[in-house]
């Protein structure tokens, strides 16, 4: 009983888990429109530009939702 009220109050781990990853799923569709934009040529350059970035010291956080928008 108390498990399932701790849960209704809490959520369960899984729901609390997804709920961490909701800004950077926001973040992603932000780039939704970017990327339906480029051309397979452009989707082929994003990966030249996120390669500079990297070597320009950004860590591999800061063009994650990025490189997951060109994916998708």
């Amino acid at each position: 009983m108390f498990s399932s009220l701790a849960n209704k109050i809490f959520g369960d781990s899984n729901s609390r888990e997804i709920k961490k990853f909701e800004p950077l799923l926001a973040e992603i569709a932000g780039f939704e429109d970017q990327m339906k934009s480029l051309d397979d040529d452009g989707l082929r350059g994003q990966t030249d530009r996120l390669r500079e970035r990297l070597a320009a010291g950004e860590t591999l956080d800061q063009p994650l939702p990025e490189a997951f928008a060109t994916v998708r």
